[in-house]
């Protein structure tokens, strides 16, 4: 039958079948976005909390049996396609300008229509297409029960091969999810949802990422000369002080400066620190701050020496470091406005000033450069000891990602403080 003979029901078909398509595509993508919380919430608004129940336990299979329906549309689409240009049985004519013609249109439909607008058809309307198609995704799965079987266990098959535990990394994301939902609605305060995003963060991480590194570590040698060790708190302000041995790698303990109170009169016969250290709590790089937090509750000393691989001293992490990740910046009363300050600040001249500590994506943000955040540093800092190859020195310059850096302030191991004057593109 020839090709125009078809025209009219075959392109009926295939706006049928691509209408169908795009439900099927626009629901396995609602289905795979979707988070309990928020079904929970949508199906008790439109009181389809009973008939919802059943799907909350069977999510997965529904999103399977929609992507199923969407394959068989798809290939149907395709098909229909090639009836439609090249006709059947002995009119057909078949050639390679047809079979290009076939493939540039069901590309264009899959594409824009099945793929495109689907996506946006879910995710501005996800739970309203789910809640509207609750008895339609449970004869899908009833149908294709045994199909989808036989999808479970190549799935859990692959969740054996990976060793993934995907369960608690799905809880914090319905968390965040509802989180976000209650602050968009207006109906949770900004500070408290930010209060618990930082919660449900806060289990992922670990001591190295919030700790003071080695090289910003104010240590006191050990030491019986009370004149020597006032001289010392006199310079830092900080109420609790690593006292070390020969080096930072050794450190013996940690001196609160309350317990010398008693000692700042006459000097006492006699002195000696050592009995006035508390001894410090040890964590690896890789422990949880969780569990850190857990270790301060269960102990006196509220400051912790972390090691490396190696045994060696890699930084310090305090109660206050810990608490910041969920509460914000922390300043007592000893800091000062000008200690407080920005770490990124600018001058008149139009360059700015920057901490060596400050991250990377800080310095994107805030003058708008390109620097690559991929390497093995986090800190402007660390990549500009990559950029160099070696520890600059005062006046060192390096042009680089858009912007040119020079070293106002270094130590023998890191820099201290920088100046970033941005390039205009070209």
């Amino acid at each position: 039958m020839p090709a125009q003979d078809l025209q009219p029901w075959i392109l009926l078909a295939i706006l049928l079948v691509t209408v169908c398509t795009t439900y099927f595509s626009a629901l396995n993508l609602a289905l795979t976005r979707a988070s309990r919380s928020g079904l929970e919430r949508e199906f008790a608004e439109r009181g389809r909390s009973v008939p919802g129940s059943w799907l909350l336990r069977r999510t997965i299979e529904g999103a399977h049996a929609a992507s199923l329906l969407r394959t068989i549309g798809r290939v149907t689409i395709s098909g229909l396609l090639l009836i439609a240009f090249t006709g059947v049985g002995e009119g057909a004519h078949l050639a390679v300008d047809t079979l290009l013609y076939t493939a540039l249109c069901a590309i264009s439909i899959i594409w824009v229509i099945t793929s495109v607008l689907a996506a946006s058809i879910a995710r501005h309307a996800a739970y309203p297409l789910i809640t509207g198609s609750l008895g339609f995704i449970r004869f899908c799965v009833l149908l294709f029960s045994p199909f989808l079987a036989a999808v479970s266990v190549l799935d859990e098959a692959v969740h054996r091969l990976t060793g993934a535990n995907l369960r608690d990394d799905e809880s914090d994301e319905e968390l965040l999810d509802s989180i976000q939902d209650l602050r968009q609605d207006g109906d949770i305060d900004p500070v408290a949802a930010t209060l618990l995003e930082n919660a449900v963060a806060f289990g992922d991480l670990e001591v190295g990422s919030v700790m003071t590194p080695r090289t910003d570590i104010e240590g006191m040698p050990l030491t019986d000369d009370l004149a020597e060790i006032r001289a010392f708190l006199g310079d830092v302000r900080h109420s609790r002080i690593p006292v070390f041995d020969e080096s930072l790698d050794e450190i013996i303990g940690i001196l609160y400066v309350r317990d010398l109170v008693r000692y700042f009169g006459e000097a006492p016969q006699n002195f000696t620190l050592r009995p006035l250290l508390r001894e410090p709590i040890r964590v690896p790089e890789s422990k949880l701050v969780g569990e850190l937090l857990r270790d301060f509750q269960r102990h006196e000393v509220h400051l912790a020496v972390v090691v490396d691989e190696y045994g060696g001293t890699a930084g310090i992490c305090t109660i206050e470091d810990v608490l910041e990740e969920l509460v914000g910046e922390i300043h007592d009363e000893h800091e000062h406005e000008g200690e407080v300050a920005a770490a990124i600040f600018s001058r008149p001249d139009g360059i700015y000033e920057a901490h060596g500590r400050v991250t990377v994506a800080e310095v994107n943000d805030r003058l708008g450069l390109e620097i690559p955040d991929d390497g093995d540093y986090a800190t402007i800092a660390g990549f500009l000891l990559d950029r160099f190859g070696r520890v600059p020195q005062v006046g060192d310059r390096e042009e680089t990602a858009g912007a040119a850096f020079v070293i106002l302030a270094a130590t023998p191991t890191t820099i201290v403080s920088l100046s970033i004057e941005p390039r205009a593109s070209a």
